[in-house]
């Protein structure tokens, strides 16, 4: 409880390794306080970003949402947090974020995938993500999804004027 990470048995043999364990607790306590600076930048980074950041399980439940989601979708954190990320998407572009999951999950790249997602309101906007799984380093197996979302609602309209516009040329 005290932040102890191992013991030592007194007996001779451990004394004439004791130099070895020392190393070891020391690089495990370095590991250790490295991972806790890192969770502290990433929760920084992600609640100062004007763009919409999640961890999310393999499943598309929502472990942490930005506060940029309040902004974005018109949830608070609270709200989405446990909530199934696919429960939220256009039951029209299911299937691409599906595909997205699984292509994530079996490659160790990110993707970027488009698809109209509910608003609290019950109007749908368009979000880009993209997103990349985070692998466990020794065994390689997904422990989560961190994607990043941005609201492209804009630029889905001019696209779709530009089309007008070139259809009626």
């Amino acid at each position: 409880k005290s932040g102890a990470l191992d013991y030592v048995v007194k007996s001779p043999e451990s004394m004439l390794d004791m130099p070895h364990l020392a190393r070891k607790a020391l690089d495990q306590w370095n590991s250790r306080a490295d991972r806790i600076n890192m969770q502290a930048q990433f929760r920084l980074l992600a609640e100062n970003a004007s763009d919409m950041i999640n961890r999310l399980s393999v499943d598309g439940e929502i472990y942490y949402v930005s506060p940029a989601c309040k902004i974005i979708l018109g949830y608070s954190p609270d709200e989405l947090t446990e909530m199934n990320a696919l429960d939220l998407i256009h039951e029209k572009d299911r299937q691409a974020v599906r595909d997205m999951f699984e292509h994530t999950l079996n490659e160790d790249v990110s993707f970027t995938v488009t698809y109209r997602a509910r608003q609290k309101d019950g109007n749908y906007i368009w979000l880009e993500t993209s997103a990349r799984a985070i692998l466990e380093p020794d065994s390689r197996n997904v422990i989560e999804i961190q994607s990043a979302s941005r609201d492209i609602t804009e630029r889905k309209r001019a696209e779709e004027d530009l089309q007008q516009a070139h259809n009626q040329l």
